[in-house]
């Protein structure tokens, strides 16, 4: 009798530690399935749209020096790990999406006066997720003495995003990978500006106009996986180009610059505001 309630209760064990452990399995595959989104990370560009101009050139040899804040357009690129486990093997895929906003920034800018009719000039700006500057030229299309001002403005520009480093653990068929991934963004443009205003007074202007962006955004990674205690490297590289039509309006008073520009960003309007000072 002993005997036999000692096989009962082996045989009871038995099967229930074979519960648990199918349990367990169980449990292991669900979260491996389940399991998405391990690693995320991006990478931001900010680059300036206003240029606080008029209709007006300076004329030869002069010199105008100003310094401005305000919103400038984001670009905001961001790139995704997921992982996708069937009987328990796992494959590993990336995302890649970008946002367009508006971001703060400060700028300089400097202007000289090539000649009777020809402006030269550009600004650096600069804010926490980059930097970049423009340069360009201003023809002049109208007297001087005129109350109103007409211009032609070609601009180039260049800006440099943030590095953002990303690291964390992967999982491999049951095994834990190690994955760095270091991101990185920049972005060339071809601006075309007509500034255009009035001037009641030497003191006083209103202004406005239209404008052309055209951007060659490019984003890239460098990502480093260990699967199982072998490296393997990867990188990738993406371009993008953005066109972008948009409007200016602003004041002028005295050694005070104002400038609102509306620009159409993937069917949205965003407003890019600024304020600044002509130090002389």
């Amino acid at each position: 009798m002993k005997i036999l309630r000692l096989r009962i209760w082996r045989f009871r064990k038995a099967i229930s530690g074979r519960i648990v452990e199918d349990r367990r399995q169980r449990l292991i595959k669900f979260l491996l399935l389940s399991s998405l989104l391990l690693l995320a990370g991006c990478s931001q560009l900010a680059y300036n749209v206003n240029l606080y101009q008029d209709g007006k050139v300076l004329g030869k040899g002069k010199v105008e020096v100003c310094g401005a804040i305000g919103l400038g357009r984001l670009f905001d690129t961001s790139i995704s790990t997921y992982t996708y486990c069937k009987n328990l093997r796992c494959t590993t895929t990336k995302k890649e999406e970008t946002d367009q906003s508006t971001m703060f920034l400060v700028n300089g800018l400097l202007r000289y006066g090539l000649s009777r009719k020809i402006d030269v000039g550009g600004d650096a700006f600069l804010s926490h997720c980059g930097e970049g500057a423009r340069i360009y030229v201003k023809f002049g299309l109208t007297d001087s003495l005129s109350k109103w001002g007409v211009a032609l403005m070609p601009v180039a520009g260049y800006g440099c995003g943030t590095d953002y480093t990303s690291e964390g653990t992967v999982i491999w068929d049951w095994e834990q990978g190690y994955e760095k991934k270091k991101m990185s963004s920049s972005a060339w443009a071809i601006e075309l500006a007509i500034p255009i205003s009035y001037h009641s007074s030497p003191d006083f202007a209103i202004q406005f106009g239209p404008r052309i962006y055209n951007y060659y955004y490019t984003f890239s990674y460098n990502l480093s996986v260990s699967e199982v205690a072998q490296p393997v490297q990867r990188s990738r590289q993406s371009k993008h180009s953005y066109f972008s039509p948009g409007i200016s309006v602003g004041l002028q008073f005295m050694r005070l610059r104002s400038e609102v520009t509306f620009v159409l960003v993937e069917k949205k309007v965003l407003p890019f505001i600024g304020i600044g000072f002509k130090f002389w």
